[in-house]
């Protein structure tokens, strides 16, 4: 299946996401002329929703990716806490922990008027914690969920007979 990449100046490629995690993030950089070698990309969508592709470099890209689909180009940054981050400041970009990693990253849009297109735009993660009561825990609704959200079948009569 297909998603739809928007970059640059309102540009947009269209890829296949049948591949591996690696394969797609390359071919993203090739054909948006993105040469640096060093550069990470992932994806967001349309809300800021960081898909973090890169911690997953070897599995089928389309478990992560909804088809037809747009996503914005994000360059990911790893911050240093020992050097003034002037630049990061002057940028429009989010500072954030990556769950997986424990790495703080800034992630940077690479589409230009971004905030003409995507007002609500803000990058964020799936499961961000939540501090409740003194007790750090992750998504779900309920203490003890462990994110997961249960739901209980109402009984007929039918599943009430002895022989189901």
């Amino acid at each position: 299946m297909y998603v739809e990449v928007k970059y640059g100046s309102n540009e947009c490629i269209l890829v296949n996401t049948n591949c591996v995690v690696i394969n797609l993030l390359g071919s993203i950089k090739q054909r948006c002329g993105l040469p640096d070698p060093d550069l990470l990309l992932d994806l967001t969508d349309e809300t800021g929703l960081i898909k973090e592709l890169d911690i997953h470099p070897r599995e089928n890209a389309g478990k992560f990716l909804a088809p037809k689909t747009t996503y914005v180009l994000v360059r990911k940054v790893l911050v240093s806490h020992g050097s003034s981050d002037e630049e990061a400041s002057n940028k429009s970009s989010s500072n954030k922990t990556s769950p997986a990693q424990n790495k703080e990253y800034r992630y940077e849009p690479l589409l230009d008027n971004w905030k003409e297109l995507y007002p609500s735009y803000r990058p964020h993660f799936a499961k961000e914690e939540i501090q409740q009561g003194g007790r750090t825990r992750r998504g779900g609704d309920r203490p003890g969920s462990g994110g997961r959200t249960t739901r209980t079948r109402k009984r007929t009569k039918a599943s009430r007979s002895p022989h189901n």
